[in-house]
């Protein structure tokens, strides 16, 4: 019994027959000579039916009523069945997806790394970081964190991890977008013994625009958020500029960046309230910050679309932040190791 079956001319006469789709020689043994033909059948038995929908059943039909051979070409090579049937992309599930949203990798300009594009100019990544995350608390507890990473980027959105941009549009060398983002800026009071009796402060959501500038000497970035979530009520403004030098296979990007956060943002996560008092801990009210943070990532093409990347930065906290008694540090380290696959 033929598990899926098709009746075609055969190569060497007018009559009909029933073929197995998946097996070769399809002419008769009665009165036709061997003959490969594979799976390349369906394709132009699909294009019949299609030319019999659009145009008519008759004319539909005559394709496979007139005495003439039907012209197939044999295919026995497996590489050219295997390009005129490409497999579907991998799915990602949304559990995988739900994840990437939330893991803390800052390094959003790693997307701009070079990779084979997908095609409609489409590109997607996946791949898995390892981050340390620092934070200037007094006595806080660091982590070491493993999270999957999910990229995609076309001509109208970016995706990176925690971040997403909608492209509103370019004039000249200058760009322009709408940015989100969720930070994790917040803390509760088990991080640290020091923090035992604060309020927890809530990490947040941001909505802000963006502009950047591409000049042959480096890459100019404007950005500016405001706290969507409602929870410091803050705004933040970040200046950065950065340029990739490659070395090969190799890719060297140093970065510098100014952070200005308003008084909203620093007393949430770094004041101290009345009710919050302790001793040791006296009551604190900052005004605004302006942080200086250095940079470099490094990215790495071990084959055709799989990368290695790391990422290192140590960002410089304004007096606003460092006089704070919950902070013990002027400076915060943060160090990212990654693998990335471009599709």
């Amino acid at each position: 019994m033929m598990l899926h079956s098709v009746t075609q001319p055969c190569l060497g006469h007018s009559r009909t027959h029933t073929f197995d789709a998946m097996a070769a020689p399809r002419r008769c043994s009665a009165c036709c000579a061997n003959s490969s033909l594979g799976v390349a059948a369906k394709g132009y038995r699909t294009k019949a039916y299609r030319a019999e929908g659009k145009h008519g059943s008759n004319q539909g039909q005559s394709m496979f009523s007139k005495k003439t051979p039907l012209m197939i070409p044999s295919v026995t090579n497996p590489s050219e069945i295997h390009r005129m049937n490409p497999p579907a992309l991998p799915r990602l599930s949304l559990a995988t997806l739900a994840v990437a949203l939330t893991a803390m990798l800052h390094t959003p300009a790693f997307a701009d790394a070079p990779g084979d594009g997908s095609p409609a100019g489409a590109h997607w990544g996946l791949g898995m970081v390892v981050r340390s995350e620092t934070k200037a608390y007094r006595d806080f507890d660091n982590k070491t964190e493993v999270w999957p990473v999910l990229t995609f980027e076309n001509r109208w959105v970016r995706f990176f991890g925690p971040s997403m941009e909608v492209k509103l549009g370019q004039s000249g060398a200058f760009a322009f977008g709408l940015n989100a983002s969720y930070a994790g800026d917040g803390y509760e009071a088990k991080d640290s013994p020091f923090l035992a009796g604060m309020k927890e402060r809530k990490n947040s959501f941001w909505l802000g625009g963006s502009l950047s500038m591409r000049h042959e000497m480096a890459t100019f970035n404007t950005r500016w958020v405001t706290d969507a979530s409602g929870n410091s009520h803050g705004q933040k403004l970040k200046l950065g500029v950065e340029r990739r030098f490659a070395l090969g296979q190799l890719g060297i990007t140093p970065r510098l960046a100014a952070t200005w956060q308003d008084s909203k943002f620093v007393n949430y996560y770094y004041g101290v309230r009345a009710s919050e008092i302790r001793s040791g801990r006296a009551a604190y009210n900052a005004g605004s910050a302006v942080n200086a943070e250095v940079g470099l990532r490094l990215d790495y093409r071990l084959a055709r679309q799989h990368m290695l990347f790391v990422d290192m930065g140590v960002t410089a906290l304004d007096n606003a932040i460092k006089n704070s008694p919950l902070v013990d540090r002027g400076t915060v380290p943060e160090v990212g190791i990654g693998y990335m696959y471009r599709f």
